[in-house]
């Protein structure tokens, strides 16, 4: 029986205390025949009730606790996860420091490229980008609000508004700007 089936008798027999009735529409007493009826039928009913209400309460219990299981396998989930992430990060900035190591020993030795079986290794330049460098204001026609943009400012070097003298860049007038246009080098490892 369903707890639904349970409910449903529990109201039905509700319903039929509630119509026991005289000719006149009074209230009654069940007789005994009647009241043997009803007690059998709630012992049943209560029986059945109890059994699958504990039921019930298990299936909460189980749905509870393993609830509380994929809690705590989050958190260690979680914590691994943190842990990764904090390996891969360093992995990563030794990876950066090696690579470093590896480009200053090619401009040590005054090598653009190194070829092997396994690799191929090359020194080239990366794109220039304008850095702001001794605190004078920058016209606001190649400025972001409180930052420079770079955007900006190539595209004026190749509009020629802006010369680069020794990495500084000047306007035509000869006006120094306060901004370095600077390059720089990377190795590509294929």
């Amino acid at each position: 029986m369903t707890m639904y089936e349970i409910t449903q008798d529990v109201r039905s027999l509700k319903v039929l205390v509630e119509s026991l009735e005289d000719e006149d529409g009074n209230p009654r007493d069940p007789s005994d025949e009647e009241k043997k009826t009803i007690l059998d039928w709630i012992g049943q009913t209560e029986e059945a009730f109890r059994q699958k209400a504990d039921n019930i309460c298990k299936f909460i219990k189980n749905l509870t606790i393993e609830a509380d299981i994929a809690e705590a396998e989050c958190k260690a989930h979680k914590g691994e996860l943190d842990r990764l992430s904090r390996t891969a990060k360093a992995r990563e900035h030794k990876a950066q420091a090696v690579r470093i190591i590896l480009h200053e020993a090619m401009n040590f030795l005054k090598m653009e490229k190194y070829k092997s079986a396994l690799f191929s290794v090359n020194v080239q330049n990366t794109a220039k980008s304008a850095k702001m460098i001794d605190g004078r204001p920058v016209p606001p026609e190649w400025a972001k609000p409180l930052e420079l943009d770079g955007a900006k400012v190539k595209a004026a070097i190749e509009d020629d508004a802006l010369v680069s003298v020794d990495n500084m860049l000047y306007t035509r007038s000869g006006e120094k700007t306060g901004i370095a246009w600077l390059g720089g080098e990377t190795i590509v490892i294929r």
